[in-house]
């Protein structure tokens, strides 16, 4: 196997939330919104400026995707949501205990990645 450089690591999503590694090939896509609009990641649910989200696309798996079908969804343009899920409290849930905020918002990061990766294989 040929390692990969960062930027390929970067644009893999792996799940590994079932004991086992899941991964598809993310592609961004070449546009990006407009920096005025506030936009919502679709995985960590952070809000950002339009730049800074981006539209990420992976190949179906199988017959879907050797015919070109993909999925795509609208994730932070740098792949940061692990940590942003671990350290960017909304401002209405910092009245509880920040850990298992932090918690809480990983578990429900990985359900949402475990999904968009579900929906690669359909």
């Amino acid at each position: 196997m040929d390692p990969m450089t960062e930027q390929q690591v970067r644009r893999s999503l792996v799940d590994c939330a079932k004991g086992e590694a899941d991964s598809a090939a993310l592609r961004a896509a070449e546009s990006r919104m407009s920096a005025r609009r506030s936009v919502v990641c679709l995985l960590c649910r952070s809000t950002h400026s339009g730049d800074a989200v981006s539209l990420f696309t992976a190949r179906r798996a199988g017959a879907a995707g050797r015919n070109g079908d993909t999925v795509g969804t609208y994730v932070c343009a740098d792949l940061g949501c692990a940590a942003r899920a671990r350290t960017e409290i909304p401002p209405w849930l910092r009245d509880r205990d920040p850990v298992e905020v932090g918690e809480e918002r990983v578990a429900e990061l990985r359900e949402r990645v475990a999904e968009f990766v579900d929906a690669v294989r359909r």
